[in-house]
């Protein structure tokens, strides 16, 4: 039960800057003419600002939530039982914030940095096939492009539970979880997989689900986008 809950505040949290986040930019680009969104690069660049370090921020907060498993399911936390107090499992998390918001830090950028990779690879699908066959299979070239950078970056994902269980440095953790992860390539592959339908899933779940349940008057309301989101957010982490 400890470990089913040990990950929800911060996904709960999580899910709350990526909306708010939406709900800013979205007001910075409602107020600009689109005739003038060349001439505005104040604006843009404050919301490219908030939308990578929203982003970064809720990723840390996963990182964060991994460090939580790892420190219930090696049993880390019943040190605490002999203490006066008892800590809570993010406890080691804090106690490392560092290491972990390094390894936060490089794998944001990794994944950045493959789904820039991506962007590319399909800028040049389009210009070499034609744009419009592009656009007609773009959703799921994205989505292939996002399993597979997904699936690259997951083999760091050992990194946390090193730095929380043996006192790890960030980069001797990242090396050290390569090696771990060689020869489970396939297992972190449907790992990843999974994750990613469940989240597909989850969101539409809810957001037809509470169409259904809801009134018009609730569907037609700022909130709604919250609910819909923080709804999908707890669905997925059942």
């Amino acid at each position: 039960m400890a470990l089913v809950f040990s990950h929800r505040p911060t996904s709960i949290i999580a899910a709350v800057v990526l909306q708010a986040t939406d709900w800013k930019i979205r007001q910075i680009y409602a107020v600009i003419p689109r005739a003038e969104l060349p001439y505005r690069w104040r604006e843009i660049a404050l919301a490219y600002f908030l939308r990578v370090g929203g982003s970064f921020v809720a990723w840390l907060f996963g990182c964060y939530a991994l460090a939580a498993i790892a420190t219930i399911v090696s049993g880390l936390d019943e040190d605490s039982e002999t203490t006066a107090w008892t800590s809570d499992s993010f406890q080691r998390a804090r106690e490392h914030f560092l290491p972990i918001f390094g390894v936060a830090g490089f794998t944001f950028c990794a994944f950045a940095l493959g789904i820039a990779a991506i962007g590319i690879v399909e800028i040049a699908f389009g210009r070499l096939m034609g744009w419009s066959r592009l656009l007609r299979h773009s959703a799921w070239l994205g989505v292939v492009g996002y399993l597979i950078v997904a699936c690259v970056v997951c083999w760091y994902g050992m990194a946390i539970p090193l730095v929380i269980h043996r006192r790890t440095g960030t980069w001797p953790a990242l090396k050290r979880s390569v090696k771990i992860s060689n020869g489970y390539e396939i297992f972190l592959f449907f790992l990843v997989l999974e994750s990613l339908v469940a989240s597909y899933l989850a969101w539409y779940v809810a957001r037809y689900g509470l169409a259904l349940l809801l009134p018009t008057v609730l569907r037609s309301s700022v909130w709604y986008g919250w609910i819909v989101y923080l709804a999908s957010t707890l669905r997925a982490r059942l």
